[in-house]
């Protein structure tokens, strides 16, 4: 199987994730005998200084022609402590959610005995950690405004999908959650 793999490395930590992304893919890929083509584009501020535009349309044209998009992170510390800049690199990330249609950011959580002593939290308390947590980011009104079935059923979808309990952290709309969380029992 071949592989159309869109890279958006983004700011900050973005390029260095996205390196280490990019290796484990191909590696992943030439264990199983598959193949994947990486094509790369702009987004957030490197976007910014190099078009003008936080998710330019040719980043969006490779976005929709991959089968999937490696998106790394946005932000830079010049845009940030300028309170009169008019284009932020984060909105090239609002524009990607919305112009792609995702609004569910999907996580995986999982601890491993050997970094226990790193986490902020009492190994007891986080000690066999192993869930997916999904939030819903475009469900609420400033966003794609997804109905509570949708996010229900894509939480659904999710849970069917993979073997780990699903935990629902929410949309960032106060009614919206209250509605969502009422449901909860129905994705389990």
């Amino acid at each position: 199987m071949n592989f159309n793999i869109a890279v958006l490395p983004g700011d900050g930590i973005g390029p260095e994730i996205s390196i280490q992304g990019v290796d484990v893919m191909a590696a992943v890929c030439q264990k199983f005998g598959h193949s994947v083509d990486f094509q790369y584009g702009v987004v957030g501020a490197a976007a910014i200084e190099s078009v003008g535009d936080p998710f330019p349309e040719e980043t969006y044209k490779l976005c929709k022609s991959a089968d999937a998009v490696l998106f790394s992170a946005v932000g830079d510390l010049k845009y940030d402590n300028d309170p009169t800049a008019k284009v932020r690199p984060e909105q090239g990330l609002l524009a990607m959610r919305k112009k792609l249609g995702l609004y569910a950011n999907i996580r995986p959580v999982e601890t491993f005995s050997s970094l226990l002593h790193k986490s902020p939290l009492r190994p007891e308390i986080v000690e066999g950690a192993d869930f997916v947590c999904i939030r819903f980011d475009l469900a609420d009104p400033n966003g794609a405004n997804k109905s509570i079935e949708d996010c229900v059923a894509d939480a659904k979808a999710v849970a069917e999908a993979v073997d780990k309990p699903i935990v629902v952290a929410g949309c960032k709309n106060s009614e919206k959650d209250a509605d969502l969380f009422g449901k909860r029992q129905e994705i389990a």
